[in-house]
């Protein structure tokens, strides 16, 4: 690659016996060296030039040898004969890597703890690598006492410092690196190396990346893992500068403005903390990153896409594929063409460094663009696993020219091009129901849903002793995601064993030292509760069938509970529109929630009930001592939509949701949120005679809540809590009113075509003041009912003014978004104080699970204080 105003980069990098990645634009001779012997020569040639920089502190490649040979010196007096293992805890900073190679420098097997890890990692790693000597900074010096255990500290800060040379020889067969694996497939292993393959690891990173003397390469991940120390060495074999990060400490914000300050040019990511560094948008774009190596996940077409932006119009994206254990196998330049594509990319053509096959179960090579584990044969490929011969031979095998084969885990093809695709892990299969399933399929086709952004499966215990899948979703930017909804979608694509029977949206996902999705980080997923299996027979059948392909089951039982399974309101509407055309029978939301099972429901079905009131008990009994919640329900929203915001109350309080009139029973609408009030009220005070009230609303039903503030305050009332669930003020409001906009046709068209323009307007007009007026008269089916009560419900938005100030105080539940002030514009139409409470989640999804699960903690305990001040005060 020809680098714009300065000679080729790699004009020194001619073939050696056919294996250019012998040689380096630094390191020309081919032949087999130690780590400390390749320092060495990088530093009699170019010796003044940056060898690390940290942004802290930088050191020029004699300054480097220099350190190095301190802390070797340091080891080699300390460290116990028979005990070559030496545990190294290591930071972020360029000391980590100084450390380490200073270990490997005085002949001694380096096994790094990243002090960012748990505890009980690093004793894990410290006991199994049988290391009798630890060495710290004194920064990190708690971390080591912890992890020591007997074994003798060495603080590198309080060594005496010594300027003498270290010259002691170090074989290049000796062991150098013992790099702990991160356990996410169970116990950690520890993959051996030695100087050789290690030197030869970096070379080809020199290589493979182009890497001249005008490179500053970034050193992003832990220096616990084995890709840190292929990329600053490449760095420096190939003259260029080794610049370890800081992510974790700093945030991706600010490592961002590091890649910018520090003229970053080549940056290797995890795929993850790509789509992250898009989230938090980086105040300067990275223009100086002429290279972004990605790899460790799938990689999507749409994470370049979004990611673009973020630095300049000559990146070039690249996709590898590779392990700890073994050599980098593929490389892949993403092309623009590919760029505005959907789902996955390959992971490239198969380098000239690695001879691969792919094998199937038995180690026999499988057909041309059939899937089987990959098997990467090279010269630079690791030992084998600590102290664990038998794992070895499973997976490593010497061939007569003193090439290693690894066997990996992971699942490929090889296209008729010759291009490989990664289809995902062969120690990530479980089985379900009897069939194989891979988690990483089932991640492939939620990736591919317009409304998922993120996505891991995991494998969860089953109810019956089993094992079920269960998916945690990211939603797409303005998006929201529902269980039900998601279920039914990847029904759609996949078989019903591989539909996760637990879908749980978040708002981001765990990511691990690496960068990866940490799955042992994801939180335990939501448990339907399943009653003993009774089999519905007859029209219960029919309605059980209903409900499992509402939900996205297989299978449901005459006991089940809709709610219990994992419905809300949205599949609520669903079920219900399923219920009007398989049997002719409308039922409303309140119905589904009074009749909640299979048997309750299907004698509703029979009997045609219905609830008419616009105010139902949601949670707890009458019998209650705590003064009840009364909730309004969002614009066309029915008061079962209310129903996760109840459970997540965690009291025994009492929980009435409202919905407006004539949303699931016919009868004339009110038409202004002052009606919708006085009616509430009506049944508020026919439950509760006397205050103090706790009111609350979501989205538009807010402004009704306060309407019933303000009057029940005008009777002398007490209002001892108003929440407001993301409802902007009134003059806020208008600001989020959806306005349907046509274009006008311009001055210089016909008169016929103006006129026809406008009698459209007109007709279409006419069309809604009539449909809206004979909304809750005029019967709709079920979707488009609530969708009309929703236009309804904005209106009566628009046309409100408060008459008069609240004299309470009132709680703003508001979610994170720049567009509004936190008190969403309150303040000026309350007396008394606004407290403002940040939830997480959307405003679509801040009242459903998982979300609301902190709505409701900080709304009961707002309840609870109203209940603790009057206790003191009597």
């Amino acid at each position: 690659m020809q680098r714009e105003g300065n000679e080729p980069v790699h004009a020194a990098f001619a073939p050696v016996d056919g294996r250019p990645w012998l040689r380096s634009a630094v390191l020309f001779e081919p032949r087999v060296r130690s780590v400390p012997d390749a320092l060495r020569e990088v530093a009699a040639a170019v010796a003044d030039r940056t060898a690390v920089d940290d942004g802290r502190e930088r050191l020029t490649f004699a300054e480097l040898l220099r350190r190095t040979d301190a802390v070797a010196r340091a080891v080699d007096t300390r460290a116990r004969a028979g005990y070559p293992q030496v545990s190294v805890v290591v930071d972020r900073g360029l000391d980590g890597l100084v450390d380490v190679l200073g270990v490997m420098g005085a002949g001694r097997v380096a096994v790094p703890l990243d002090a960012h890890d748990p505890a009980e990692r690093l004793s894990f790693v410290h006991r199994e690598a049988d290391a009798s000597l630890l060495v710290t900074r004194r920064s990190s010096l708690a971390v080591a006492e912890r992890v020591a255990r007997g074994s003798a500290v060495v603080v590198l800060d309080d060594e005496p410092a010594t300027v003498e040379p270290w010259e002691r020889a170090v074989d290049p067969a000796r062991l150098a690196l013992v790099l702990f694996t991160s356990g996410s497939s169970g116990a950690p292993k520890g993959v051996v190396r030695d100087h050789d393959t290690i030197v030869r690891h970096a070379l080809v990173v020199a290589y493979a990346n182009e890497i001249g003397s005008d490179d500053r390469v970034a050193v992003t991940g832990s220096f616990g893992f084995v890709g840190a120390y292929a990329r600053a060495l490449g760095a420096c074999f190939g003259g260029g500068t080794a610049c370890p990060g800081h992510m974790r400490r700093d945030g991706l914000r600010e490592f961002a403005q590091w890649v910018v300050e520090q003229q970053i040019t080549v940056l290797q990511l995890v795929p993850s903390v790509l789509r992250a560094l898009v989230d938090v948008a980086p105040v300067n774009p990275m223009t100086s990153v002429k290279l972004v190596i990605l790899g460790g996940e799938t990689l999507y077409a749409q994470d370049v896409r979004r990611a673009r932006p973020l630095f300049g119009p000559r990146t070039v994206f690249q996709n590898r594929l590779g392990a700890t254990e073994g050599a980098s196998p593929t490389g892949w330049n993403v092309t623009e063409e590919e760029e505005q594509q959907e789902g996955p990319l390959p992971v490239g053509r198969i380098e000239p460094w690695v001879d691969v096959r792919v094998l199937d179960a038995s180690g026999e090579p499988v057909g041309a663009g059939e899937p089987g584990r990959l098997e990467v044969t090279s010269d630079h490929q690791a030992l084998g696993y600590w102290r664990d011969p038998d794992l070895t031979a499973a997976c490593f095998t010497t061939l007569a020219d003193g090439r290693r084969a690894f066997w990996s885990s992971d699942i490929v093809r090889v296209r008729d091009d010759g291009v490989l695709e990664y289809l995902g892990r062969a120690d990530d299969r479980v089985k379900v129901r009897g069939a194989m399933v891979s988690p990483s399929e089932v991640e492939l086709a939620l990736h591919r849903l317009v409304d998922v952004d993120r996505a891991a499966v995991v494998p969860i215990p089953a109810p019956d002793g089993g094992t079920r899948l269960a998916a945690y979703v990211v939603p797409a930017p303005d998006a929201s995601v529902s269980a039900w909804q998601i279920r039914r979608d990847l029904a759609a694509h996949l078989p019903t064993t591989m539909v996760p029977s637990v879908v749980v949206p978040m708002t981001s996902l765990p990511v691990s030292a690496r960068g990866k999705v940490d799955r042992s980080a994801l939180p335990p997923p939501p448990t339907p509760t399943r009653r003993a299996f009774r089999e519905p027979v007859g029209r219960e059948r029919e309605l059980a069938e209903l409900f499992a392909e509402v939900l996205g089951l297989d299978t449901v039982g005459l006991d089940d509970d809709f709610f219990e399974l994992g419905g809300d309101s949205l599949a609520v509407i669903e079920l219900l529109a399923g219920i009007e055309e398989r049997f002719g029978v409308e039922l409303t939301a309140n119905a589904v929630l009074a009749s909640p099972t299979v048997a309750d429901l299907a004698t509703r079905l029979v009997r045609r009930r219905s609830s008419a009131g616009t105010i139902v008990l949601l949670r707890g009994t009458t019998h209650g001592n705590a003064t009840p919640l009364f909730c309004v329900a969002g614009g066309g929203s029915p008061a079962v939509s209310l129903r996760p915001l109840a459970d997540s109350l965690g009291d025994d309080r009492r929980f009435y949701g409202a919905q407006a009139r004539g949303l699931e029973e016919t009868a004339r609408p009110d038409r202004s949120v002052e009606a919708a009030a006085r009616r509430h009220l009506v049944e508020v005070r026919a439950t509760q005679p006397r205050g103090p009230y706790l009111l609350a609303g979501y989205s538009v039903g807010g402004l009704v809540a306060f309407e019933m503030a303000c009057r029940l305050e005008a009777d002398g009332e007490t209002v001892a809590l108003l929440a407001l669930l993301d409802t902007p003020a009134p003059s806020v409001m208008q600001t989020r009113t959806e306005r349907l906009a046509v274009s006008a046709p311009s001055a210089h068209e016909g008169t016929g075509r103006r006129l026809r323009w406008a009698t459209r307007g007109a007709l279409l007009h006419l069309r809604e003041r009539a449909v809206l007026a004979t909304a809750g008269i005029v019967p709709r089916r079920s979707l488009y009912q609530y969708h009309l009560f929703y236009r309804f419900s904005r209106r009566m938005a628009r046309a409100y003014r408060p008459g008069q100030r609240f004299g309470g105080a009132v709680v703003v539940f508001h979610v994170d978004d720049a567009r509004f002030a936190p008190d969403l514009g309150w303040s000026a139409h309350v007396g008394g104080t606004v407290t403002t409470v940040e939830v997480p989640g959307s405003h679509e999804s801040m009242v459903r699970r998982p979300y609301v699960a902190a709505v409701g903690a900080e709304l009961a305990r707002a309840a609870a204080r109203t209940e603790t001040g009057r206790s003191e005060g009597s």
